[in-house]
C-alpha cells in the first residue's frame, strides 16, 4: 500500500475484533489511556485487572504498540498465573494486535493462532469467529488476498451459526476491504452494500456511515466521481450527526480529493482546508498529515498550471507562491509524519516533498528526501534489496544533477520531432484519402449487416437482462450493483418434484418445466414483475427493480394469485387424462437487496441479500397450492388482498417470523 492509496481510501478499514468483553470499544484516546495506565497498579491481581490491562493494549495499538505489546503481555503473564483460560485467549490476541500495527507479521500469526486455538478448543465460538477476522487482516496486509477471504467467509459462517448479525456485517465489510485493496472495486461495492444492509437494519448509524464512505470509496477507484462524491457527502451528514470527528474528518479529505480529480480545485481548497480547521487542537494526528500532504500536493499539482482560471482565495495567482506554499505543506506534512512514527504516509509524503525541492533548485535536498522515501519503502514492504535502493538513489542523483541537460535535449528532440510528424502527417493523410475512397463502397454494404447483427444482439441482451440494466451495459460496457431500499422477491417451488422426475423420462420432465415457466414468465410480464432465474424446479422473481416503484408488493402478490390460477388450470387438464398433477408452494417477503450482473461470460441478472433468503424461507415454509407471505409484504398490501395470520413461525437460521396466507384463489371463479 503506498499512501495515495491511504490518503484517499483511508475510509476502508478492517475492524480488529480484540477477542474479549471490550471487543467494540471505541478508542478512547491518550489522556484515558495514562489515567487507566495508573490506575492499574493498584488493582488486585485478579481478572479484572487482566481486562483493564487487555484493554490498555489494544487502544495503544493505534499510536504506540510497541507499550501496547509490554501491557498485553503483562495481561498474558497475569491471566496464566490465575489459570483463566479466557483471559489467556484474549491475551493473545492483544499482543498480536500490536504485533500487526509493528509489521511483525509472523508473531501476529503466531499469537492470533494461540489465541484461535484456545477460543476452538473451548468452544468460545464468538471469540473464533472474531479470531478469524483477525486472522484475515494478517493475509490482507501480506496481500494474500485469496487467504484473507477464506478466513473472511470463515467468520461470517460462525457468525451466522450465532446468529450474531453485527459479525456478519462487521465481516461483510472487511471483505468489501479485500477487494477494494486487491484492485476490485465493483466487488468490493457489493459487499459494502451487504454490510450497510446489516447495519441499517441494527440500526448501527456508525456502521452505515462507515459503509457509505468506503462504497464511495470504491466508486472514486472505478472513475464514477459523480457517485463517489453522493455516497461521501451522505457518509459526512451522518457522521456530522453522530458528531464522529474522525469519520468526518476522513469524508472531507476524500471529497477534497475526488474534486481535484474532476478538476474543480476550489471545491477541493475549501473541503481541505476545513478539514485542516476541524482538526486544530485534537488527538488526530495523522490527519494532519494526509490533510497538510493533500494541500502541499495540489499546490504542487498546480505550480504549473499558468494558463488555468482560479476562484478560488485559495489559489494565488503567481506560480512562485504556489511552489513556496506546495513546500511549506508537504514539509509540515514530512515533519509530523516522522514525530508521529507513521511511515507509510510519511515515505508518501517525502517522495513529493522532493519533487517540490527539485522545482526550487535545491537537489541536494531533494536526493536526501527520495533516498530516505525508499528506505522507508523497503522497510514497509521488504521487497527491495540494499542494492535495489542503493541503484534507484543513484538514478534519482544522476536525475537530479544533469536536470538542466535533460530539459535542453528534449526541447531540441521535441523540435525535430515536430518536423518529422509533419512530413509524415501529411504522407499519411494522402495515403488515407486513398483508402477511404477504396473502402467506402464495402463499407455501405457492410453497415447494412452490422446493422441487423446489431439488433440481433439487442433482442438477445434484452432477453437476458432487464432493459436500463441492458443499455446500461451497451453504453458504458459494465453496470453497476444497486443498492435497492425496497423490493418485493417471490419464490416458487414444486412439491414432491424429486418424485416426480423418477416417473417421467427427461424429455417428458424437461417439457413439464418449461411449459409451467412458460406460463410464469408471461404472468411476470403481464404485471410488471422481473423474472431472476430458475434453480432446478424453483423460480424466482421480483418487484421493484432495476427501477424502483412503489407497487411492487402488490404486484408481486397479484402475479403470485396468477400462479396460482395457473396452475389449478393446468393441474385441472392433467387430472382429465389420468395425469399426476403437480402442487406448488409459493413465498413472498419485502425488503432490501443488492442487485447487479455477475459474470463476464453467460453473465446474468441477480439478486443478493437477507430479504432473498427470507424469501426462500417463507416460500419454504408455506404448503401446498397456498401463498405465504411475510409481516413485512402484509402490511404493504393489507388492504388490497384478504390475508390469514398464521402467527410467528419459526425460519432456518432466522428465528420467528410473522407469516400470513393470501386467500386462495377460488376455483368456481374460472370461466
Amino acid at each position: 500500500m503506498n499512501m495515495k492509496l491511504k490518503r484517499t481510501h483511508y475510509g476502508v478499514v478492517v475492524v480488529l475484533c480484540v477477542c474479549f468483553e471490550f471487543a467494540q470499544a471505541q478508542k478512547i484516546g491518550k489522556a484515558k489511556i495514562d489515567s487507566m495506565i495508573g490506575a492499574v497498579s493498584s488493582l488486585s491481581d485478579d481478572t479484572v485487572k487482566v481486562k483493564k490491562l487487555n484493554t490498555i493494549a489494544f487502544e495503544l495499538e493505534s499510536f504506540n504498540p510497541q507499550t501496547g505489546l509490554t501491557y498485553g503481555k503483562m495481561a498474558l503473564n497475569l491471566a496464566k498465573k490465575l489459570n483463566w483460560t479466557k483471559g489467556i485467549a484474549a491475551s493473545y490476541n492483544s499482543i498480536g494486535v500490536n504485533y500487526l500495527a509493528c509489521m511483525d507479521i509472523s508473531k501476529a500469526i503466531q499469537y492470533f493462532n494461540h489465541a484461535l486455538a484456545i477460543n476452538q478448543k473451548n468452544n468460545f465460538h464468538q471469540l473464533a469467529a472474531q479470531n478469524l477476522g483477525n486472522m484475515a487482516l494478517v493475509y490482507q496486509t501480506l496481500g494474500e488476498y485469496p487467504k484473507a477471504l477464506k478466513y473472511l467467509f470463515d467468520a461470517i459462517e460462525q457468525f451466522e451459526l450465532l446468529n450474531d448479525q453485527l459479525g456478519i456485517a462487521t465481516q461483510y465489510g472487511n471483505i468489501g476491504n479485500v477487494y477494494q485493496e486487491s484492485g476490485n472495486p465493483r466487488k468490493a461495492i457489493y459487499y459494502d452494500s451487504l454490510a450497510l444492509i446489516e447495519y441499517r437494519k441494527l440500526g448501527e448509524k456508525e456502521g452505515e456511515a462507515l459503509q457509505l464512505g468506503n462504497i464511495a470509496n470504491a466508486y472514486s477507484a472505478m472513475g464514477e466521481i459523480n457517485m463517489a462524491i453522493d455516497y461521501g457527502k451522505q457518509s459526512l451528514n451522518l457522521y456530522e450527526k453522530l458528531g464522529y470527528l474522525e469519520g468526518i474528518l476522513r469524508n472531507i479529505n476524500n471529497l477534497g480529493v475526488n474534486y481535484e480529480s474532476i478538476g474543480d480545485f476550489s471545491k477541493a481548497f475549501d473541503y481541505h482546508f476545513q478539514a485542516l480547521e476541524l482538526n486544530k487542537g485534537n488527538e488526530f494526528i495523522q490527519w494532519q498529515i494526509i490533510t497538510s500532504g493533500n494541500i502541499g500536493e495540489l499546490y504542487l499539482k498546480l505550480y504549473d498550471s499558468t494558463k488555468m482560471q482560479f476562484s478560488s482565495a485559495y489559489i494565488p495567482s503567481a506560480k512562485e507562491t504556489r511552489l513556496k506554499l506546495a513546500t511549506q505543506y508537504l514539509k509540515k506534512a514530512v515533519d509530523i509524519a516522522l514525530v508521529y512514527q507513521d511511515p507509510i504516509n510519511l515515505s508518501y509524503c517525502l517522495e513529493k516533498y522532493s519533487i517540490a525541492q527539485e522545482k526550487n533548485g535545491d537537489f541536494r535536498g531533494a536526493l536526501k528526501s527520495y533516498r530516505k522515501h525508499i528506505e522507508i519503502q523497503d522497510s514497509i514492504f521488504s521487497i527491495e534489496s540494499s542494492t535495489k535502493i542503493e541503484h534507484l538513489t543513484t538514478e534519482r542523483e544522476v536525475e537530479l544533477k544533469n536536470k538542466q541537460i535533460e530539459i535542453e535535449k528534449l526541447q531540441v528532440a521535441k523540435n525535430r520531432d515536430r518536423e518529422i510528424f509533419f512530413i509524415a502527417g501529411i504522407a499519411a493523410l494522402l495515403v488515407l484519402m486513398g483508402v477511404v475512397f477504396r473502402n467506402y463502397t464495402k463499407q455501405k454494404k457492410l453497415n447494412g449487416a452490422l446493422s441487423l447483427e446489431k439488433k440481433k444482439s439487442d433482442e438477445l441482451l434484452l432477453n437476458i437482462l432487464p432493459e436500463e440494466v441492458a443499455e446500461e451495459l451497451k453504453a458504458k460496457g459494465s453496470a453497476d450493483a444497486q443498492l435497492i431500499d425496497q423490493v418485493t422477491v417471490l419464490f416458487t417451488d414444486f412439491k414432491d418434484f424429486t418424485k416426480l422426475s423418477e416417473k417421467l423420462s427427461p424429455k417428458e420432465l424437461v417439457a413439464e418445466i418449461n411449459e409451467c415457466f412458460s406460463a410464469f414468465d408471461h404472468i411476470m410480464q403481464k404485471h410488471g414483475v422481473e423474472k431472476i432465474k430458475t434453480i432446478g424446479d424453483s423460480y424466482m422473481a421480483a418487484g421493484g427493480l432495476p427501477s424502483a416503484n412503489n407497487t411492487h408488493a402488490e404486484d408481486v402478490v397479484k402475479a403470485a394469485l396468477d400462479i396460482q390460477k395457473f396452475m389449478h388450470v393446468y393441474n385441472s387438464k392433467k387430472g382429465a387424462t389420468g395425469q399426476s398433477h403437480i402442487e406448488i408452494r409459493l413465498g413472498v417477503h419485502t425488503g432490501p437487496v443488492v442487485a447487479g450482473i455477475v459474470g463476464v461470460k453467460k453473465f446474468a441478472y441477480d439478486i443478493w441479500g437477507d430479504t432473498v433468503n427470507l424469501a426462500s424461507r417463507m416460500e419454504t415454509n408455506s404448503e401446498p397450492g397456498k401463498i405465504n407471505i411475510s409481516g413485512a409484504t402484509y402490511e404493504l398490501v393489507k388492504n388490497q388482498f384478504k390475508c390469514e395470520y398464521r402467527g410467528k413461525i419459526e425460519a432456518k437460521k432466522k428465528g420467528l417470523v410473522d407469516m400470513y396466507f393470501v386467500e386462495l384463489f377460488k376455483p368456481q371463479l374460472l370461466k
